[in-house]
């Protein structure tokens, strides 16, 4: 039985190094260059990005569905297989976590010009902003009932300051992801030839990934709520600074490729 339950340990701590992996192949091809940004165009983005996402919260919070009977039954196997009761502790925990993530991008003020520093805060304000938009109104056309809720733990739920039809998709999931990949993505644009570029986004997604697992076992979302939540995060993680990025002349480039093998994973890296 235990000789059982370590390989299935082995195989989850694999399948877990390969999502990480993923996330991480994601933002590491990238040329040495810089964000350019467009004052007019990207003010009016930034503007209504942090202006629709504050009032999808309200939209949000005015928002009182109704889900219907608590029946078990209904929940597809793979949400069922990790729900739990509600955790006050693991929720704040998950908390700090998560906003110490969103605001970490802020230490590439101290490396970059105040021109370079300007152009990522703004680059960094639409991919969270219209991230941070998305999950709100997937919440709001989506609503679904919170693990917890089904355990009976509304009482204790209550000191959590969360609402109970708001499981899909999980927004600390998403701010963490979207943080994890702006960060990598910002990191290997600005600082390409780092040694450190491997470390920097393995601790970037490993607590963005911590945030995921916390939201779980504190009762607040489902498995698929933060799987939800890491794709919309890393989604705009990424396609936001991609189309701010521009790329040096030169004619090096820094790849890392990561290809699922049997019994493993093979990393590939390549300076041309």
């Amino acid at each position: 039985m235990c000789f059982k339950q370590n390989i299935s340990q082995t195989k989850r701590s694999l399948e877990v190094f390969c999502v990480l992996a993923l996330f991480i192949g994601v933002a590491a091809s990238v040329r040495a260059g810089e964000y350019t940004i467009d004052k007019t165009l990207d003010g009016v983005l930034v503007t209504t990005g942090v202006g629709s996402a504050v009032a999808s919260e309200f939209l949000l919070q005015a928002s009182n569905p109704d889900l219907g009977s608590l029946d078990k039954s209904s929940i597809n196997g793979f949400d069922r297989s990790a729900m739990f009761s509600s955790s006050s502790s693991l929720d704040t925990l998950s908390s700090v976590l998560v906003i110490g993530q969103a605001l970490s991008p802020v230490a590439f003020g101290f490396f970059l010009s105040r021109d370079q520093s300007l152009a990522a805060a703004a680059v960094y304000a639409e991919a969270f902003s219209f991230a941070y938009l998305t999950k709100n109104l997937l919440k709001y056309a989506l609503p679904r009932y919170r693990p917890y809720v089904y355990s009976g733990d509304k009482e204790n739920a209550a000191l959590m300051n969360t609402d109970e039809y708001d499981s899909f998709p999980s927004g600390h999931t998403t701010v963490a992801f979207a943080a994890a990949t702006f960060s990598v993505y910002t990191y290997n644009l600005y600082f390409p030839d780092s040694p450190y570029f491997l470390h920097f986004a393995l601790a970037n997604y490993g607590l963005a990934s911590l945030t995921a697992l916390l939201r779980v076992t504190s009762g607040n979302h489902f498995l698929t709520d933060v799987l939800a939540g890491a794709a919309i995060g890393t989604a705009f993680g990424y396609v936001i600074p991609a189309l701010h990025a521009k790329q040096s002349s030169s004619p090096e480039e820094k790849r890392i490729s990561f290809f699922l093998v049997p019994g493993g994973v093979m990393v590939d890296i390549k300076l041309y």
